[in-house]
């Protein structure tokens, strides 16, 4: 979650006399630019940031009431073009002062906040403080941050404002006030709630059921909606399930018929109603009911961990995105196949390249490359220890959303035109096959890279000699002979060490800066994204990689970008997980194009002009 500081909002009166100041002379154009329709005129309204330069600083302008905090990262734009990221480092007489980190900006340019603008929230619950044992209000104040305002049950509760999402939860029966004055009005009058079972069925005066399971319950995908994007019918999605260490899953019966797919979210295969989502008519509101009512759990130790906010966090604008779910490892044969699949289908666009590999034909592997031949080659590379299967299946992910870009987004259609970008999904085929970690040759080919080779201990791990083996010098070709910029690794391990961003060893100042940077912006562009532990926010962490033979290091050491992004976890977490991946990627793209691109020429020298009377300094101008 980025840092924050206490909001400001951005003074109309400073605003416009800093807006003032530019004709004046006090701002250097360094271009002429063409003045953006102001809202009410024909063509594309003026978008809601922009870049007010004054005195030789940048500082972020508000036209349409965006919250601007300290920490917030922005994506410059202009017109269609990505030209730098910066972050608002500090108020200037009220005024957010942007610092670019990458690339550059000027006056006028459009700003793309990184952070979703998520929806406020209001939870109602009867145990604020979780000292009945249960941590829902830590849990969601970690979750939403500065938009979430907790309203104790009692005789007088806060009021939901329409837009703000409601959230309800009760652990005592009867808790709730009488008739319901809340909740229900605020969905009649268009509002969305999210309500635990317990008080749901309060408030439609229904029987709830509590029965224990010998196993973690699973709640089975029967409606598509947008609450369930990225999965698919007949999915089973791990769910918290457990109580005092006893598996429980609460469920109605006779309420509706549980399959229905215009009411039914999703359901366990063993109970009825264990979820509902309820779309009511045109102009009123949404019902999402879930069993939000567990212990602190931690991911890989309570499956579903990672699920019990997942949508909530849709409905917030702030959820997953891209990515789809994998209940389990899926097979070498459908995994080659998807690639196949989006290869044939976009035979214009992606190229399918045989790489190379091992002397088996199982072994050979192929690359799927976008983007034009003469621009510079960032690589892509998972799977390098077989068994590791959720970065193959981010990548996957990654190829489908350059290839269809579902939200429409500038900076995807940018990145193909100013990157070539290859990705080899699965560099050890022979471990996915076998679900070992080593190849064909019992040789991990994370050690068999020219890097500290000599003075790794496992003589046999690292192979006969570096770069001995046909997987390795695959990657050694598509990413040092063919003369790539960048190369990046997605790679997972367990629950413990959490979500990182490890990069190579030797990499020069302003290598390191971008990778900074990169786990600067991702950790703003996920932030409300999803919990991991229990009540942590869900952030990566940035580290070296150790002095050790390994793709990274071999790469930083031939002056190539280059990093490992680590997700954590398995199946049961695969949704977040491969949105995390995705992100990812797209930001070290990002970041490498933008590093990339050469400032434009400096402006013409301004015409003389009778000297003027200089405006107030902000500071007397605000007063």
């Amino acid at each position: 979650m980025c840092p924050r500081a206490t909001h400001r909002a951005v003074p109309g009166l400073l605003a416009a006399l800093l807006a003032l100041a530019a004709p004046l002379g006090l701002w250097a154009a360094e271009a002429e630019e063409k003045e953006a329709p102001k809202e009410g005129e024909k063509g594309q309204p003026a978008p809601a940031l922009t870049i007010l330069g004054y005195r030789g600083s940048l500082y972020v302008q508000s036209r349409k009431g965006f919250d601007v905090d300290v920490g917030d990262w922005f994506e410059v734009r202009r017109e269609k073009d990505i030209f730098g990221y910066g972050y608002v480092s500090e108020f200037v007489s009220d005024m957010p002062k942007l610092q670019i980190v990458v690339g550059h900006g000027r006056h006028k340019d459009e700003l793309a906040p990184l952070a979703t603008q998520a929806r406020n929230v209001i939870l109602y619950t009867d145990d604020p403080t979780g000292s009945d044992g249960f941590n829902e209000a830590k849990e969601l104040q970690a979750l939403c941050g500065r938009k979430l305002r907790i309203a104790p049950l009692g005789d007088k509760m806060d009021r939901p404002a329409r837009k703000e999402v409601v959230v309800g939860i009760v652990h005592q029966r009867g808790h709730f006030m009488m008739g319901d004055p809340i909740i229900t009005p605020h969905i009649r009058a268009g509002g969305t709630a999210v309500l635990d079972f317990q008080l749901y069925a309060e408030l439609k005066v229904q029987e709830a059921f509590e029965p224990k399971l010998k196993g973690p319950a699973a709640m089975r995908i029967v409606g598509a909606s947008p609450l369930t994007a990225g999965f698919a019918p007949e999915d089973r999605l791990p769910w918290y399930g457990m109580e005092r260490k006893k598996h429980v899953a609460r469920y109605w019966t006779g309420l509706f018929k549980s399959d229905a797919p215009q009411k039914a979210l999703a359901t366990d295969e063993t109970t009825r109603n264990a979820a509902l989502f309820e779309e009511g008519e045109e102009g009123k509101g949404r019902t999402v009911v879930l069993d939000l009512i567990s212990p602190n759990a931690r991911a890989g130790r309570d499956p579903g961990s990672k699920n019990k906010w997942l949508f909530l966090s849709r409905l917030l604008g702030t959820g997953p995105r891209y990515s789809r779910y994998y209940a389990a490892r899926p097979s070498r044969d459908d995994m080659l196949g998807w690639f196949e699949a989006l290869a044939k289908d976009n035979s214009d666009r992606l190229i399918k390249t045989f790489e190379g590999g091992g002397a088996e034909k199982e072994d050979y592997i192929y690359s799927y490359t976008f983007g034009p031949k003469d621009k510079p080659q960032v690589v892509l590379v998972s799977g390098v220890e077989g068994q590791k299967w959720l970065g193959p299946c981010a990548l996957l992910g990654l190829a489908d959303t350059l290839l269809n870009n579902p939200d429409r987004e500038p900076r995807i259609d940018w990145l193909l035109s100013r990157l070539r970008i290859k990705i080899v999904p699965v560099l050890n085929l022979y471990g996915y096959t076998k679900d070992t970690p080593v190849n064909r040759r019992k040789v991990e080919l994370e050690r068999n890279f020219p890097y500290a080779w000599d003075d790794y201990a496992d003589l046999k791990g690292r192979g006969t000699a570096p770069i001995s083996e046909a997987e390795t010098i695959l990657l050694k070709r598509v990413v040092e002979d063919q003369k790539a910029v960048g190369l990046l690794e997605i790679d997972s391990d367990g629950y413990d060490p959490g979500y990182r961003i490890v990069r190579g060893r030797d990499l020069s100042e302003s290598q390191q800066l971008l990778i900074r940077a990169m786990r600067s912006l991702l950790n703003c562009r996920l932030a409300g994204r999803a919990l991991v532990n229990g009540d942590q926010p869900l952030r990566l962490k940035l580290f070296r990689d150790a002095n050790r033979p390994s793709a990274i290091n071999w790469a930083a050491s031939k002056g190539i970008l280059a990093a490992c992004v680590k997700i954590c976890g398995d199946g049961e977490d695969s949704l977040v997980n491969n949105d995390v991946a995705i992100e990812s990627a797209l930001a070290f793209l990002a970041l490498t194009a933008v590093s990339l691109e050469k400032p434009p020429p400096p402006p013409e020298p301004a015409p003389a002009e009778t000297p003027r009377k200089a405006p107030k300094s902000p500071k007397k101008a605000a007063e």
